[in-house]
């Protein structure tokens, strides 16, 4: 953090004054969000990036981050609060399967027994639903 207050006052003397910095940095990181929109990178780290002059994240993460799917993500914050790892596998390979058939498909895993068959199931379909986290509560 350090860091980076000595690159905003190096910057800030160079502009002439504090404000003109700020305008600067807003500008630049704005102009990053633009070209990496559909990356969700935080306006903190454009801030820092435009600083810097260094991305945040690796290349790889960056267009990992490119790629991402919000649904999926949702998906993934619902089942965040599951423990059972094999119903979370189940449920993220049911609903690739249900987008790939463009319906909803249940489970029919006999490798699972009938109860966490069913919670895979019951979490699918608040997937699918579009059930929001708020509504649980």
């Amino acid at each position: 953090m350090l860091e980076h207050l000595n690159l905003f006052k190096e910057l800030s003397s160079v502009c002439g004054n504090q404000y003109v910095a700020i305008n600067y940095i807003s500008s630049l990181a704005r102009k990053l969000n633009t070209i990496y929109r559909n990356a969700h990178v935080s306006e903190s780290k454009l801030i820092t990036w435009v600083l810097t002059g260094n991305c945040p994240y690796s290349k790889e993460d960056l267009e990992h981050r490119l790629t991402y799917d919000p649904d999926i993500e949702r998906m993934n914050s619902i089942l965040c609060y599951v423990n059972d790892e094999e119903v979370c596998e189940e449920v993220r390979h049911l609903y690739k399967e249900s987008l790939h058939n463009k319906n909803l498909t249940l489970s029919c895993n006999n490798n699972l027994d009938t109860f966490r068959r069913s919670r895979a199931n019951v979490l699918l379909r608040m997937i699918w639903y579009d059930f929001s986290e708020e509504d649980m509560m």
